[in-house]
């Protein structure tokens, strides 16, 4: 592994066989660099033999999921007996743990010497198969330590001091206290039985801590408070817990470092806003069209009309307002409505039309040149007349020759 073990340096795990080598020194510093799938790794419990766990482990905000341990032996669970070591922001997801020995649990099957065990979850399967035993519980089974900030869904059965958070707490002194944590999960077992702890002491201190007791019951202690489901999803149930740094509410509360939340940041502000008037002006413009004829000989003149027509329109903007947001000192506020006049926004609507004016195009009288050959003897004359169109349009063609009757001494026959 990468690291020193120390405190500035610690051991950075990022595989199953990683995690599992922490029982090659129960006193060293610890770190997870990302999620640890363990599926189909048979897994030994953490510090089952002296000197037992020691060690100071951080999660980082990964977690370890899909866990299966199945024992015959006494201390079960991801880290079997604590020494006096620490555990913080680690997840176990998915687990199955099962034993018919004493001291059984997802995360600490005993919790000694006041360690600390702090944002830590648990889901899955607690199972204690022999109901003659006890100490069964989610998170730890048994415990003499400091618990803040965690939470277990797991269903748990077992024989006596059988919790859904902590089997049994044990009163050495009044420094043992667990805090602002809550189970909703389901407990089953033969006595001592509860939704958060079985046993719950007489001296151990409790505070803010919660259960869903529309899934499990439990006995009623000072600081542990059953709820229903629906209160269990609201925020307003978690009195005096910190929903800045450490939790936030999603189904129900969840813890920030798992889900890569940033810590929110409030602060209070004062604030006061100006807006200027905004002023508008209106400008009109004319266009003035002409229409113009144009007369083209001899051929048709096409005139084109162009028409442009300007509308104004009349444009506004809704008031603008000014929020103020107030902490701890009363301030005064106030809407100001203010009017906004803004430029027309013209529209140029174009039509065009084309307009087509035939003109008449007259061409003069053709002019005919009649040539008559007369001969001497006494025939009939016949006289031919060529007439020929011009290229250029026209509307009629007129022959302006208007020959009637040449007069001449000889019988002549005049065609037209």
């Amino acid at each position: 592994m990468l690291g020193a073990g120390t405190l500035a340096n610690p051991y950075i795990i990022q595989t199953p066989a990683d995690l599992q080598s922490i029982n090659n020194n129960l006193t060293a510093y610890y770190e997870l660099a990302n999620d640890i799938d363990m599926t189909g790794f048979n897994f030994t419990p953490i510090g089952r033999s002296y000197p037992f766990y020691q060690a100071h482990l951080d999660g980082k905000g990964y977690k370890v999921s899909n866990l299966r341990i199945i024992s015959t032996v006494e201390y079960t669970g991801f880290i079997a007996r604590s020494n006096g070591g620490s555990v913080k922001n680690l997840g176990l997801e998915n687990i199955y743990v099962e034993s018919n020995q004493d001291h059984v649990a997802g995360l600490m099957g005993l919790n000694s010497l006041s360690e600390i065990v702090s944002k830590c979850y648990v889901t899955g399967t607690i199972k204690q198969t022999n109901t003659l035993k006890q100490y069964v519980g989610g998170l730890i089974g048994r415990n003499l330590g400091v618990v803040e900030n965690c939470y277990t869904d797991c269903v748990v059965s077992g024989g006596t001091n059988v919790g859904g958070l902590v089997g049994l707490a044990i009163d050495y002194n009044s420094t043992i206290i667990i805090k602002n944590s809550y189970s909703r999960s389901s407990v089953t077992g033969v006595s001592n039985v509860g939704s958060f702890v079985g046993n719950a002491g007489t001296i151990t201190v409790y505070k803010n801590n919660f259960y869903d007791s529309d899934i499990s019951s439990n006995s009623v202690v000072t600081g542990i408070t059953g709820k229903t489901t629906k209160e269990m999803k609201q925020q307003s149930t978690y009195t005096e817990w910190d929903f800045g740094t450490v939790w936030y509410m999603r189904d129900y509360p969840d813890l920030r470092i798992f889900s890569n939340i940033p810590v929110s940041n409030i602060q209070t502000v004062n604030l006061s806003s100006n807006v200027s008037n905004l002023i508008g002006s209106v400008s009109l413009n004319k266009k003035k069209v002409i229409t113009l004829e144009s007369t083209i000989s001899p051929i048709s003149s096409i005139v084109s009309l162009r028409k442009s027509t300007k509308i104004n329109v009349e444009s506004y903007s809704l008031p603008i307002y000014s929020q103020v947001d107030i902490s701890s000192r009363r301030v005064n506020s106030r809407v100001i409505d203010l009017i906004s006049t803004m430029q027309p926004i013209s529209s140029d609507i174009y039509r065009k039309a084309n307009k087509v004016i035939n003109l008449t195009s007259h061409i003069k009288p053709l002019a005919v040149d009649l040539s008559v050959i007369i001969p001497i003897r006494d025939e009939v004359i016949n006289a031919y007349v060529q007439v020929v169109k011009d290229g250029s349009q026209t509307v009629k063609i007129f022959n302006n020759s208007h020959l009637s009757v040449i007069e001449n001494p000889s019988n002549v026959e005049v065609i037209e």
